[in-house]
């Protein structure tokens, strides 16, 4: 009895547990996860307080969360962006209040269950203002109470996100809102990457680049584009938690615009057999706790690359070490692409596949349909027209050659382009190779978030010396049984 009641006089009470605590908080989907700590958060409300009070130092930023839906197409609930990057709060129906001039952050939450006792609702609000490092914690009935207040303490205007307008409760309304300008200025911002979300969007490359390998490694001649995605929705959800996740497998021989191709597979493309001699583009992409990258392979379905999907191989590799070498802060995206289109033009005369010069056919437009439109693409929603590299931001670099046939066909038959490419191009009918590697801008250049492998011999090498290689009943028993389980999860765009 006295060994209890001693347990139990120096059992700190809950204050002092955490006051004692010297941890960070933080979030995580699972003991094998990343842990993300709260100051990722914390830090994002500090530099949108500091952008803020440039303009407008007394107005009250107001986000809401993602509704809760339930839509069998998308099997997750999928928080705000704007509101989980402010805040890294991810249940459903609450709202985050930012006060620019006290430099103070509250949550507004549903209020619990009935079932539970008073004090045990409180201990949860107060778990949720120690978890989340914000000033307050409040339930949805008592928001009008909080406007009113902060509305008489110096604030000016309420900024909201125009997309969320409809949405928000009305007594928001009857104040000054303003819902133009908060959207671009959250955009801006979430545009550049702090050390602590690259670290989490390595995290994602790393675990991008183990499921492909996966790929490479199982990926046979009569195999479905709905069998892959399995592996792949497998890989990244058993121990990892990730989400939205997207895939896509495609070739030259594919009616499809590879440029503006959305990543929305329906499911006559899953049931899509890939054919011995074929060459694929995977383009695949996750996210984890708000935070997307995508990751892009070639892979032969053969054990090896023929001879002429090599030599366009090795171009879409060239390509890309000279785009790599140009990388820099301020460079426009014209140059770029000039760069590409005059080595890809190099690699057609040297291959005797153009007549005339690298100069004439470069001003007359030849190789503009042989690469991607888009040589760049921003990770970053909502920043879409590209004209320079800017510092700390994420891009996604798509080096590529495209000699669909359909493109072929399109080259042949304009009366300029024809005049300097040979017959023998039709040689490479139908290879489209390209490659997605995720970088983010520096002071010194760029910087890779993705180790993914990239020389045609180590891809030869993977798919020879293949662990997982077994025999053909085996495999015919392994296709079956891929056949029959569901896609779990809509590749969204």
């Amino acid at each position: 009895m006295s060994i209890y009641k001693k347990y139990i006089k120096n059992e700190p009470r809950w204050k002092d547990i955490y006051e004692t605590c010297p941890e960070v908080p933080s979030i995580s989907k699972g003991q094998m996860t990343l842990k993300v700590p709260i100051t990722v958060f914390h830090d994002n409300r500090k530099r949108l307080l500091k952008e803020l009070r440039k303009g407008r130092p007394h107005a009250i930023v107001v986000i809401q969360a993602a509704g809760s839906t339930c839509c069998l197409a998308k099997r997750t609930y999928v928080q705000d962006s704007k509101f989980f990057w402010s805040f890294g709060y991810q249940k459903s129906a609450a709202i985050g209040i930012i006060d620019v001039f006290k430099n103070k952050s509250y949550l507004i939450i549903p209020r619990l269950s009935c079932d539970l006792e008073c004090c045990k609702k409180q201990a949860m609000r107060r778990e949720i203002k120690k978890q989340f490092w914000v000033n307050g914690v409040y339930y949805l009935e008592e928001l009008e109470s909080l406007l009113e207040y902060l509305w008489e303490t110096d604030c000016s205007e309420f900024l909201i996100l125009d997309y969320q307008k409809p949405e928000l409760p009305a007594c928001m309304f009857k104040y000054e809102v303003e819902s133009n300008e908060l959207r671009q200025v959250m955009h801006n911002l979430m545009a550049y990457k702090t050390e602590k979300e690259i670290k989490i969007l390595c995290y994602i490359a790393k675990n991008l680049e183990s499921a492909l390998i996966q790929i490479i490694h199982r990926l046979r001649p009569g195999m479905t584009h709905n069998q892959l995605e399995a592996w792949y929705c497998f890989f990244m959800t058993y121990k990892s938690g990730f989400d939205q996740l997207t895939f896509c497998i495609f070739s030259g021989s594919d009616k499809m615009d590879h440029d503006s191709y959305i990543r929305r597979s329906y499911f006559s493309r899953r049931e899509r057999v890939f054919k011995e001699g074929e060459v694929c583009i995977i383009e695949a992409g996750a996210s984890y706790f708000g935070h997307k990258l995508s990751l892009g392979i070639v892979i032969p379905v053969s054990e090896n690359f023929n001879r002429f999907q090599k030599k366009a191989y090795e171009a879409m590799l060239g390509m890309r070490q000279c785009i790599f070498q140009d990388l820099k802060v301020g460079l426009p995206m014209e140059c770029l692409r000039r760069t590409a289109e005059k080595y890809l033009l190099k690699f057609l005369v040297e291959s005797d596949l153009l007549r005339g010069t690298v100069e004439g056919a470069f001003e007359n437009g030849v190789a503009r349909l042989l690469i991607p439109s888009r040589l760049v693409r921003s990770m970053d929603v909502g920043c879409k027209d590209l004209k320079e590299l800017e510092l700390g931001k994420s891009y996604l670099i798509q080096s590529g050659c495209y000699f669909a046939k359909r493109t072929l066909d399109e080259v042949y038959q304009n009366s300029v382009f024809v005049q300097y490419l040979t017959p023998n191009l039709r040689d490479y009918e139908d290879i489209v190779v390209k490659v997605s590697d995720p970088v983010i801008i520096t002071t010194d250049g760029f910087r890779f978030l993705s180790n993914m492998p990239r020389d045609w011999c180590i891809i030869r090498d993977m798919r020879l010396e293949d662990e997982f290689k077994k025999s053909d009943s085996t495999i015919e028993v392994e296709k079956q049984n891929l056949m029959v389980r569901p896609s779990l999860f809509t590749v969204c765009p």
